[in-house]
């Protein structure tokens, strides 16, 4: 009787998780937008200014510095420019230029393959580039 009385328990708790929903696991891997090791380029951006103004490029990911990406968010790797430089990234890849003086400045990237417009980015302000697996613009 103690086995029976220990055995119904034990039954209807298997019954109850054997009806569980479970998550299609191909589903889960195949909806991943992560972009595969092979298919990353590593990008080196040459970096042109109207003056030589400290900038700041936010969300790198080349090193472990703490940094504010435009608009508001919170990124990974910070580098700062005087004027002309380069800056090493692995796309693709978001970032940042960051102006943190009192007046503004035009920029423009290049990667030897994608160039941006000249682009004016204010004291104080912000500017979000984008790069694809390419190193293009």
């Amino acid at each position: 009787m103690k086995k029976a009385m220990f055995a119904l328990p034990v039954l209807l708790m298997a019954l109850v998780f054997a009806f569980c929903t479970k998550s299609n696991v191909k589903e889960e891997l195949s909806a991943t937008t992560e972009t595969a090791v092979a298919d990353r380029g590593n990008c080196t951006i040459e970096v042109f200014t109207d003056n030589a103004q400290s900038l700041q490029f936010c969300g790198t990911n080349s090193n472990l510095i703490a940094c504010q990406t435009c608009p508001g968010g919170n990124g990974r790797g910070q580098v700062t420019i005087n004027g002309h430089g380069f800056v090493n990234v692995v796309s693709p890849i978001t970032f940042s230029v960051n102006n943190p003086n009192l007046t503004g400045t035009w920029v423009q990237l290049t990667t030897g393959g994608s160039t941006t417009a000249w682009t004016f980015i204010p004291g104080g302000g912000c500017q979000a580039f984008t790069l694809d697996n390419n190193c293009n613009f």
